[in-house]
């Protein structure tokens, strides 16, 4: 894919020209083994290990931080799909349930130690580990899902126990990375504080709160997420982090593919889908975690810039008007 700056000069590595322009750092995934996903329809390797070491060299050769995004499944994870490995799967096919409980901790550690092992056996240092992807309502379904009875504690036991396997692989291999558990709620505020008052009671060792926002799931009110930052921040005394945001340039479009934002009640009052509406939105973002969260760095990352749709290549997209580029892959983010 060919991108363009602002006077369509063409730019030779997008991620050099992000360095120029002040950001520093950047967030990748990594899926376990994504070519045996049956939702894959590609069945591809992108962002399997050895990819993901790719670019994180790239990114660390400019001087930039880097977010590594344990997803622990094939494929993406999020609140409602944390679906196990394939080969974790199989590995674990035999057992009775608390077996596979007690043998896919081991499994977690030891994937975890080892993945990160690699980036350190290629002189990468990584910056934040994060434990999993938007885990609201657990991960690795259905071993670590967030029980519906008993007490807090309980109800958190098994998404606990997981969790711990991947904070003491983090700890061992890269002891001065910050861990970062990441949950949606941006928009739930009794949800965020259960969720992180389970963690702070199951003695959870992290180091970072990590929030999703996008409006058209967590709503268009941008008061109650400065409140939820804020309240989460004081009461547990942490970092917060707005992991994954976007906003529309436009409600229109470029492929055949429908995209996540495009209706009018997904935007926020004040904020247009145009460029300067996007440029309008990120800058009042950062502000608020700013201002919200006191004491401990705070962070904005966008999901994300260059997604671009290039039918041309065989390239779809379901987000290609929250880039930072133009349907002409010309320049027009906010920073």
């Amino acid at each position: 894919v060919k991108f363009f700056d602002e006077n369509k000069n063409q730019i030779s590595d997008v991620i050099n020209f992000f360095a120029d322009k002040n950001l520093d750092c950047v967030r990748f995934r990594i899926w376990v083994n994504p070519e045996l996903a049956q939702e894959n329809s590609s069945k591809t390797d992108y962002c399997n290990l050895e990819n993901t070491i790719k670019m994180a060299k790239r990114v660390k050769s400019l001087g930039l931080k880097v977010l590594i995004d344990f997803h622990y499944s094939d494929y993406w994870a999020d609140p409602s799909q944390q679906t196990i490995p394939k080969k974790w799967k199989e590995k674990l096919s035999s057992k009775n349930e608390e077996d596979a409980k007690t043998e896919l901790q081991k499994i977690f550690f030891k994937y975890t130690t080892e993945a990160l092992q690699k980036f350190k056996d290629e002189n990468i240092q990584v910056d934040f580990v994060q434990i999993g992807n938007e885990i609201t309502n657990g991960i690795i379904f259905p071993y670590g899902s967030i029980k519906e009875k008993g007490s807090d504690v309980q109800k958190f036991s098994d998404l606990a126990s997981i969790l711990k396997e991947g904070i003491n692989a983090t700890r061992k291999i890269f002891p001065e990375s910050k861990i970062i558990l990441h949950i949606d709620s941006s928009g739930d505020l009794s949800r965020s504080l259960w969720w992180f008052t389970c963690a702070q009671k199951s003695n959870l060792d992290y180091d970072i709160i990590g929030l999703s926002y996008y409006s058209l799931w967590h709503g268009t009110d941008l008061a109650k997420l400065e409140t939820c930052v804020k309240t989460l921040s004081q009461k547990f005394d942490k970092s917060v982090f707005i992991v994954e945001t976007a906003y529309p340039f436009t409600l229109g479009w470029k492929d055949n593919l429908s995209n996540l934002y495009g209706m009018k009640n997904q935007l926020i009052e004040g904020f247009e889908a145009s460029p300067q509406g996007q440029k309008s939105y990120f800058e009042e973002l950062c502000s608020i975690m700013k201002s919200s969260v006191k004491n401990h760095p705070s962070a904005v990352f966008w999901w994300e810039p260059t997604c671009t749709a290039q039918e041309n290549l065989g390239l779809s997209s379901t987000i290609e008007n929250i880039t930072w580029f133009d349907f002409e892959n010309r320049y027009i983010g906010p920073l």
